[in-house]
């Protein structure tokens, strides 16, 4: 996958969400360094040696041919779970309620502050031409700015979602205070700053006009079409869900229409970690749980959907709704029909404008979710899965590396003149893979 007529240049990669570890930063990262080669880049991977968030799954392969090197973490995360129970065992015996712990969320940036990342990045960046950072953790384009201070190199700082301005962020007004200036010293530093959502990125202009320059959009994607066969009529109508459940991101609504439908020949199937919502369903529903896969499997399980479900949670006091989940993508690679219980926003406006079916359910009630059921069960067997040209052209992972690569171009050539052949040649400009999204 090498440009063989030009010499590579090296880019130093901080990716703490590495294999084995799998997550959604995870798979963007290792796309990314699995097509660099394509556009005369050679990646240096710098990783966690041993992630220490105990509830990470780790069940994903090192990409072979990647280099990858790895740095220690300190168990940060195990010291202030210790502390945490010493200070409820305090409560307990001068008989006071327990508290949700502040030592969490007094970890600024975050947890993984204890990531060692910093010296050895130095070392590495000396022979690399630029350095790519991919957050979360946040606290990686902290150590990213470090080393480029430290070797010169130019720093491209990948926020994927918000930062000190994620609108579902939990901190209170003093620790929000403090991430904006950590934020602010990140954005003055760096060479180029990347968000993964239009609305993020016009939130980011917003608020930094003075950085607006170093802002490009390059959206998540998906690795590898995946559109499900055609199939006959069956008797099961399987609903399918990938991924976690958590705060406002709950099931819930589906599931009280799936009990008011009473339809026995209906499946919910969750795909990820357990939750406390399905068992209080599981006498009324059928539900199929299957614990945490490796990815590949995942996207295999997918094409045996009747229907996609996605879901993006409500919360009180949120306006602008910027998100928009990796598994939006994947859904939509796989040509099958999507209900998105989602509030308005990016993620529902990309899938109205790119599913060949979807029911877009923008208001938060059980009977609009099952009005939108009631609808997609009628026309279960209607089309046959389709992905079109357009969504495959703006958000193949290719393409995508290509716009990352002209990044890393741009901030190496000040001059605008690109280093390599296959970058020009390809004319992957970033503002050229932007989402279109309209009503």
């Amino acid at each position: 996958m090498e440009d063989t007529t030009n010499p590579l240049r090296r880019v130093l990669m901080l990716c703490y969400y590495y294999p084995p570890i799998s997550s959604a930063g995870t798979h963007r990262s290792v796309g990314f360094t699995q097509w660099l080669g394509e556009f005369g880049w050679r990646p240096t991977v710098l990783t966690v040696g041993q992630s220490r968030i105990r509830w990470e799954p780790r069940c994903e392969q090192v990409p072979a041919h990647v280099e990858v090197v790895r740095s220690f973490e300190w168990d940060l995360h195990g010291l202030l779970t210790l502390l945490t129970g010493l200070l409820n065992r305090v409560r307990d015996l001068v008989r006071l309620p327990r508290r949700p712990s502040v030592l969490y969320t007094w970890c600024l940036p975050d947890i993984q502050i204890a990531w060692l990342s910093t010296i050895r990045g130095a070392l590495l960046a000396r022979r690399c031409d630029a350095i790519y950072v991919s957050c979360s953790p946040f606290s990686s384009a902290l150590s990213g700015c470090l080393i480029a201070l430290a070797t010169g190199r130019p720093l491209v700082v990948d926020f994927r979602d918000p930062w000190a301005l994620n609108p579902h962020s939990h901190h209170g007004p003093l620790q929000r205070r403090i991430l904006s200036r950590m934020e602010r010293w990140v954005l003055r530093h760096c060479d180029a700053l990347i968000l993964n959502t239009p609305g993020t990125e016009q939130l980011y202009r917003s608020r930094y006009p003075e950085y607006a320059h170093k802002m490009t959009c390059i959206p998540n994607g998906f690795d590898r079409l995946n559109v499900a066969p055609a199939s006959p009529a069956r008797e099961t109508f399987t609903i399918m869900h990938v991924g976690d459940f958590y705060r406002a991101r709950t099931p819930e609504r589906l599931l009280e229409a799936l009990c008011s439908l009473d339809d026995p020949g209906i499946e919910f199937v969750h795909i990820g970690p357990s939750s406390r919502i399905l068992d209080r369903y599981a006498d009324r529903v059928r539900i199929r749980h299957i614990e945490r896969i490796p990815h590949a499997d995942a996207l295999e399980l997918m094409r045996t959907a009747s229907l996609l479900y996605l879901v993006q949670g409500w919360e009180e006091g949120v306006t602008n709704y910027v998100s928009v989940a990796s598994k939006t993508y994947e859904y939509l690679a796989t040509g099958l029909p999507v209900l998105a219980d989602v509030p308005p926003g990016d993620n529902a406006d990309i899938i109205r404008r790119y599913a060949s079916r979807a029911w877009v359910v923008t208001s938060p009630t059980v009977d609009a979710v099952k009005a939108a059921l009631q609808q997609a069960r009628a026309g279960a067997d209607s089309a046959e899965p389709q992905v079109s040209q357009d969504f495959v052209d703006t958000f193949s992972r290719q393409r995508l590396t290509g716009s990352l690569s002209a990044v890393l171009e741009r901030v190496i050539s000040p001059s605008g003149v690109p280093s390599n052949r296959k970058a020009a040649e390809l004319d992957l400009a970033p503002q050229q893979v932007r989402v279109d999204v309209r009503d």
